[in-house]
């Protein structure tokens, strides 16, 4: 018997956010995402692996991971359809 088993990862846009970019040194979008990896057998996703926030720069493509303050706010906004302000 044969099995066909693998690893999906989708990645799911959570919004933009306009903030300057380490690598090219400009106030660019940048785009948050959350990318979801799940098992697969015979191509049918079956059991949920790990989930992982980030940024992505919209000029030169550098995608960052997200710290845990950040990652928090981002699986509200994921939650909630909006970005929390935190006011000093």
């Amino acid at each position: 018997m044969i099995l066909i088993w693998g690893i999906r990862r989708a990645v799911k846009t959570l919004g933009q956010i306009t903030c300057p970019c380490p690598r090219c040194r400009k106030h660019v979008v940048h785009t948050a995402f959350v990318q979801k990896s799940k098992f697969t057998l015979f191509f049918i996703p079956l059991i949920p692996l790990s989930s992982k926030y980030g940024i992505a720069c919209g000029l030169c493509g550098l995608r960052l991971n997200a710290t845990a303050n950040l990652r928090q706010q981002l699986k509200d906004w994921d939650r909630t359809g909006q970005l929390a302000v935190v006011h000093a």
